[in-house]
């Protein structure tokens, strides 16, 4: 988690983002008023929102996935917020990817567009949707693949199978459509050996890295008993990585030979 310092000027505007990020709004950071994103927890519409974020960061981070520098900024009188920086700078966010672009990215970057599927497999994402994955080709001299908006993740929210149900759902693949939004890149993964190299990455986290990104969420509100619940169904779905995957073969479609998954 990126630590803030102390005095760093924060401004947090209500102009809407637009798209993508789970009705984020605009917000500059320190002098040169770096353009940053912000959202907070809705006590109905998703009242886990931070916890997902702040969770997910964590593990992305651990695995070495591409996610803009984020933070929790706590507000005097309000519930505290999800900060993220924006990895276009000043400029305006990337459109959502096209399939072709999701193809494209798989090409580029097979390894690594396999690790952002366990990753989300893993944290039982259902809101991988086209606008929350960034990319640029590598062709057009501007390299760019990103991902964001985790507020769906780990505790979901209402209408995406909240936890503690989704916690239950051993052999679910998480980011199959069913709940939520479909995995953009899930129909474009095409190696189940580079899938297995991914999985196995995957699997290496530690129970110390779990229980240091679910601590961070308890310091923002998050329960012990949501925490340790938690805990044990992504300590679980770590070490069924493979399993997981191997009862959802239908799901990667293009996919025609297995392995020793």
């Amino acid at each position: 988690m990126v630590t803030l310092p102390s005095d760093a000027l924060v401004i947090l505007t209500r102009q809407p983002v637009g798209r993508g990020v789970s009705g984020s709004c605009w917000a500059s950071m320190g002098k040169n008023q770096h353009a940053a994103l912000w959202k907070r927890s809705h006590p109905v519409n998703n009242p886990h929102l931070l916890s997902n974020e702040l969770v997910c960061y964590r593990i992305a981070k651990e695995l070495g996935l591409p996610v803009p520098d984020s933070f929790p900024l706590p507000v005097v009188g309000e519930l505290p917020v999800f900060v993220q920086m924006s990895f276009t700078g000043n400029g305006p966010l990337t459109p959502p990817v096209t399939p072709d672009q999701c193809a494209a990215a798989v090409a580029e970057h097979p390894l690594l567009t396999a690790k952002i599927v366990a990753f989300d497999i893993l944290v039982m994402n259902t809101d991988r949707h086209a606008g929350n994955l960034a990319f640029r080709s590598a062709k057009t001299g501007a390299d760019l693949l990103v991902i964001f908006d985790h507020g769906h993740a780990v505790f979901g929210a209402p209408g995406q199978e909240p936890a503690p149900k989704r916690f239950k759902r051993v052999d679910w693949l998480g980011c199959d459509g069913n709940p939520g939004s479909r995995h953009c890149l899930l129909d474009h993964i095409e190696d189940s050996n580079v899938l297995d190299a991914a999985l196995s990455s995957t699997r290496t986290l530690t129970d110390d890295v779990l229980k240091q990104a679910l601590q961070t969420a308890r310091g923002f509100g998050l329960s012990t008993e949501e925490s340790n619940r938690a805990y044990d169904a992504l300590s679980r779905r770590r070490d069924r990585l493979h399993d997981v995957v191997a009862k959802n073969r239908k799901e990667f479609k293009k996919i025609t030979q297995w392995g020793v998954i």
